[in-house]
């Protein structure tokens, strides 16, 4: 609920909004409030992936 208020709020300027993250779960929650994958990457000398997301403003 958290993200839906803050999306919405954030709408109501239009504004894009753009996170990062390094959980896949979390991605996939992103995209179900529409986020796009601008970036996936390994960190350097690890295993660990990291995720940049956007999503633009709803008309």
């Amino acid at each position: 609920q958290l993200l839906s208020t803050n999306i919405n709020r954030i709408d109501l300027e239009y504004k894009p909004i753009y996170l990062e993250t390094n959980k896949e779960k979390n991605v996939e929650i992103f995209k179900r409030f529409g986020f796009r994958i601008l970036q996936k990457v390994i960190v350097p000398g690890t295993e660990i992936f990291h995720w940049s997301l956007l999503r633009n403003p709803s008309k």
